[in-house]
């Protein structure tokens, strides 16, 4: 049985949420130019407005989700 685990996603994997969004965006045909300062920023800064889950398998992100915390 495959195992997929989603916790919340930390500093470390925001390089890994990068690609993901740059690869969603490039098959949208779009160029998502989002920085790692500015991931940083959205989810782990003070205050930080959003949240970032991780979906894991076998300890590889292979999804991401951005909430926001309040609109």
């Amino acid at each position: 049985m495959t195992e997929i685990s989603v916790d919340l996603a930390t500093p470390r994997d925001l390089p890994r949420i990068q690609t993901l969004i740059r690869a969603l965006s490039a098959f949208h045909g779009d160029d998502a130019q989002v920085t790692l300062e500015q991931l940083q920023a959205v989810f782990f800064g003070t205050p930080a407005p959003a949240i970032a889950f991780a979906a894991r398998h076998n300890g590889q992100i292979i999804g991401y989700a951005g909430v926001l915390k309040k609109l």
